[in-house]
């Protein structure tokens, strides 16, 4: 079914991970992009990043950016690392996880893009899970990887949790990325 509003702020629904990607990149498809990219709507994540490897291999992609939701485990009974992020305090950029080392030029890039504009960000507290990154980074010649996620409680159950406020920091992200990958001799 479709998102339903839930609580302050919250949306609720079926199969937020990966379906929230794939709403960023369906707008970024509706805009004016300004230099032609390719986009890769990829399957079996959870069972061996097929399609992502795929992919990464018919593109042979010099930077890939992914666009998913991430385990916030910010209820009661977790604390420190074990949060590994928190709903409400924006997108999460991800400098490792469990699969891959991400690009730290773009770690960084994306970092100024949100302390410039305003835009909340996290990290993840938890080297922890993994995502397409994990074999689009190492398929072929190799490419550079930056992972923008959407915190969300209840992750691959039935029904997953985001905040508005974090899923719209998530796609200002990726509109300033987009331009800034442009003009950034990276």
């Amino acid at each position: 079914g479709d998102a339903q509003d839930f609580g302050n702020d919250s949306l609720k629904a079926k199969a937020i991970d990966d379906r929230f990607g794939c709403e960023i990149l369906l707008e970024l498809l509706r805009s004016d992009l300004p230099y032609d990219t390719d986009f890769a709507f990829v399957v079996q994540e959870e069972v061996g990043l097929r399609g992502a490897g795929v992919a990464a291999a018919q593109l042979d992609p010099e930077i890939a950016v992914i666009f998913e939701a991430t385990t916030a485990a910010d209820i009661a009974g977790s604390s420190g690392s074990d949060r590994c992020c928190e709903l409400g305090r924006g997108a999460v950029i991800s400098y490792m996880d469990g699969r891959t080392v991400y690009d730290k030029a773009l770690y960084d890039l994306a970092v100024r893009i949100c302390e410039e504009n305003s835009i909340p960000w996290q990290t993840k507290t938890k080297i922890a899970g993994g995502n397409d990154a994990g074999a689009i980074q190492s398929a072929g010649r190799g490419a550079r990887v930056l992972a923008v996620s959407v915190p969300c409680r209840y992750l691959h159950s039935p029904l997953s949790v985001i905040r508005r406020a974090d899923a719209e920091a998530c796609e200002k992200l990726a509109f300033a990325l987009i331009s800034a990958l442009q003009e950034e001799a990276l």
